[in-house]
């Protein structure tokens, strides 16, 4: 995707039905057919430019001599005027998953998106400087939604669920490169306890906001590792676990 969301379909003239809407995202990001180059170990997916935000976006996936996966992305202006965005990486994983992300402490998350007349809000608490989301339901709780915006403390951020830990690492900015409206980590929570098979939690974050010249790029990764969990799914348990794992920083670059 390309943020602030607020302004997805601000920047264009063909519908102007659409403008200030905040729903769906520009379909020429994620809807439509790329152009796909394979190599060993590598895709690079490459899509048309858009009428909507001004970007033509291309996507490459690499596997590591690590054995992790690096996603790189790079956003191009083919306007012929001065375009703004940031780069938004989005990835869906089951909904009874526990999210860990490194913070200062409660003031570096704010929780939006809320609707308390419907569901719950999220339930993430801070111990000893990470964030836990815990996905379990009380009983009479119908569901859990929201988007908790967090300025994360280190570049990473985990989801725990079924004897396996998914961590996804990227390189830590500054609160102020970040675009106000957004988080640099952004979790969003759809969870139901009735319709499990429609709930989900987005782990994303935002790369650097930029205004970019005619023909000028932009570039943003993450670092995806999967890893082995034979500890309790509670609290304390998980959160030591990606807290002593995560000591050394990204280990798909060091190899740790």
């Amino acid at each position: 995707w390309a943020g602030p969301q607020s302004e997805w379909w601000v920047h264009q003239d063909l519908l102007p039905e659409m403008r200030g809407e905040m729903w769906p995202p520009d379909p020429y990001l994620t809807l439509q057919a790329m152009k796909a180059d394979s190599g060993a170990g590598s895709l690079t997916l490459s899509g048309a430019a858009s009428p909507y935000t001004g970007l033509a976006m291309t996507q490459r996936y690499d596997i590591l001599p690590s054995g992790c996966l690096r996603v790189s992305a790079e956003a191009v202006n083919t306007r012929d005027e001065a375009v703004a965005w940031d780069i938004w990486f989005n990835t869906r994983v089951e909904s009874d998953s526990w999210v860990a992300v490194p913070v200062a402490g409660e003031d570096s998350i704010r929780l939006g998106m809320v609707d308390l007349t419907v569901l719950e809000a999220p339930d993430i608490r801070v111990t000893d400087g990470i964030a836990l989301a815990d996905p379990s339901l009380e009983k009479g709780v119908a569901g859990r939604q929201g988007k908790a915006f967090m300025d994360p403390s280190e570049g990473w951020l985990a989801a725990i669920r079924d004897g396996q830990v998914f961590v996804i690492m990227f390189d830590l900015l500054p609160a102020d490169a970040i675009h106000p409206e957004q988080g640099q980590v952004e979790l969003y929570f759809t969870q139901k306890a009735e319709d499990p098979a429609t709930s989900m939690i987005e782990m994303e974050t935002h790369a650097a906001y930029k205004t970019l010249a005619p023909g000028e790029a932009m570039q943003a990764e993450q670092y995806w590792a999967a890893l082995p969990y034979e500890g309790a799914m509670e609290a304390g348990a998980v959160s030591d676990f990606v807290r002593d794992r995560m000591q050394g920083g990204n280990f798909c670059l060091t190899g740790d």
